[in-house]
């Protein structure tokens, strides 16, 4: 989940131009959520789930499927929203 957040928040700064960042994560259920949004330029001509997306898109989509997770990608001219839902049975607690 940490690169997750990471790669997003790289995201953001090189391409969003975004003024406003949240990241939420909370337990739903059996899930854990977690919701990065921004105010940025949105993805523009970029469609979020193409195969040919940016690198940073397919490498949170790669980490979403590694933890069995759901991925959805909204993203428009007044921003970009990524929540990523991860059964909590996959996380390994030390």
């Amino acid at each position: 989940m940490l690169r997750i957040i990471q790669e997003a928040i790289t995201n953001i700064i090189k391409h969003a131009k975004a003024k406003h960042v949240s990241i939420l994560i909370y337990e739903e259920m059996d899930s854990l959520v977690l919701i990065v949004s921004d105010d940025g330029k949105g993805l523009g001509e970029q469609k979020p789930d193409s195969e040919k997306s940016a690198m940073g898109l397919q490498s949170i989509r790669r980490r979403a499927r590694y933890l069995n997770g759901k991925i959805t990608i909204q993203s428009d001219a007044k921003g970009t929203e990524i929540t990523i839902s991860i059964p909590l049975n996959n996380v390994i607690y030390d």
